[in-house]
């Protein structure tokens, strides 16, 4: 019984120890401009991440206005396109009166977090919901309406 006991400390502990040691680098973050969404990361100069495995989803859809570019890398691995570290890479979505988004974001990535050997993350997914303020309401007339700045008497 103490045997399996320790088995089972011994496996949880290097989970925690394996999880803390590969922390994801990214930074994530999201911003609400009038009519644009923009969804950033920020990519430390030791890290980048595949633009394959790397998606900015939308829900409801809205069109993309600006993406980032991807550069090609060529490593142990092979060749892929990557978003590039030491830089912040946006997507910018041009988005409607809906009173609330949801971001859904799937990302995979590599890097050298001790300048020593590379490591390569697990994929990931990050979701936020991003609430927009609702729209002012009309305020009722008596009677007329009146247009802003002129008085009908």
């Amino acid at each position: 019984m103490k045997t399996l006991r320790g088995i089972i400390l011994t496996v949880l502990l290097s989970g925690l120890f394996a999880q803390a040691q590969f922390e994801q680098p990214y930074q994530w973050s999201q911003s609400v401009d009038g009519t644009q969404l923009t969804v950033e990361v920020a990519i430390p100069s030791s890290a980048y991440l595949y633009a394959e495995q790397t998606s900015v989803d939308l829900l409801p859809a809205a069109a993309v206005q600006a993406a980032p570019e991807a550069h090609a890398h060529t490593d142990d691995f092979g060749t892929a396109d990557i978003y590039e570290g030491g830089q912040t890479h946006r997507w910018v979505y041009s988005i409607g009166s809906e009173t609330s988004y949801q971001i859904a974001i799937r990302y995979q990535g590599c890097g050298t977090p001790d300048g020593g050997s590379a490591v390569c993350y697990p994929p990931a997914t990050k979701t936020f919901t991003i609430g927009l303020p609702e729209p002012a309401e009309k305020v009722p007339t008596l009677g007329k309406e009146v247009a802003a700045g002129s008085l009908d008497e």
